[in-house]
C-alpha cells in the first residue's frame, strides 16, 4: 500500500503523522493528508517569467492563517459529511486543520 493510501486510509482514531504533519487533520473528512497550503518562498524570476520548473530558494514558510486545501481522501470509520470514495474540497486556514483534542 502506497505511503499516500496509508495515510489518508487510517482509521479515524489513529493519526499516522509524526512529522511536518503531526496534529494535522481535515475538519471535513478526517484525512490525515496530504494537504496544499499557500506558502512564500523566494524563487528566481526573470524577464521572460521563470525557470520551468521554477527555480526556488529558501525555506518554505507558511503560519496558521495560511490558505490551505484538503487532497486528502476520507479516513476510514468517517462517514460524514463526505463519503468513502469521495474526494474532499474542504479549503480553509491551515489553523483549521488542527485537530481538536477531547477536553
Amino acid at each position: 500500500m502506497s505511503d499516500r493510501k496509508k495515510q489518508t486510509n487510517a482509521k479515524a482514531s489513529e493519526n499516522p503523522n509524526t512529522n511536518c504533519l503531526e496534529g494535522r487533520r481535515c475538519p471535513k473528512c478526517g484525512s490525515y493528508g496530504p494537504f496544499t497550503v499557500l506558502t512564500r518562498q523566494w524563487a528566481s524570476i526573470h524577464d521572460d517569467g521563470t525557470d520551468d520548473p521554477p527555480k526556488m530558494y529558501g525555506d518554505v514558510e507558511y503560519d496558521e492563517d495560511a490558505p490551505a486545501r484538503c487532497q486528502g481522501w476520507p479516513a476510514e470509520g468517517r462517514d460524514e459529511p463526505v463519503q468513502i470514495g469521495e474526494e474532499c474540497d474542504f479549503e480553509g486556514k491551515w489553523g483549521d486543520f488542527l485537530e481538536k483534542k477531547d477536553a
